[in-house]
């Protein structure tokens, strides 16, 4: 499965979170698993897509869930968010443009990490720009979040 169209990524701490059993397709509200405020990130519009590859195994299926995306220009604040945000454990609620939105990580063992890469153009023609992925392993998806 392909999204190319997300339209926002939110986030919040896992630590923050009081996530029940889950499985396959379930709906999360996350006024009922976490008071804290979601946080967005300011990517490039049309710069972010979400892959997931399903994996079958012997006891089901394995998720690989792939988030690329890009942020305008190189900035500290901009490095430590993402330092940040690779360090410890969030949960992201990723919005597709059908307005579906997805419940990226946990607060346990399914962690979505983060890395990213800073991009300076020698001839000043792409500007700078930080390149940033998502992954994740998961053997429950696709979560739905209102």
């Amino acid at each position: 499965m392909n999204l190319p169209g997300i339209l926002s990524i939110n986030y919040f701490k896992a630590s923050e979170a009081s996530l029940p059993f889950l499985q396959n397709g379930d709906i999360v509200d996350i006024s009922e698993i976490t008071s804290e405020t979601l946080t967005p990130l300011l990517f490039i519009p049309d710069s972010c897509s979400m892959n997931v590859v399903e994996k079958h195994i012997e006891h089901g299926s394995v998720y690989n869930i792939t988030i690329p995306f890009k942020i305008a220009g190189n900035e500290k604040d901009d490095f430590t968010l993402l330092t940040y945000l690779s360090s410890i454990a969030h949960i992201y609620v990723v919005t597709d443009k059908n307005d579906n939105n997805y419940l990226i990580g946990s607060k346990d063992n399914a962690q979505a990490f983060v890395s990213f890469k800073s991009k300076n153009d020698a001839d000043a023609k792409g500007g700078r720009s930080i390149s940033g992925e998502m992954t994740l392993s998961t053997n429950v998806f696709p979560l739905f979040a209102q």
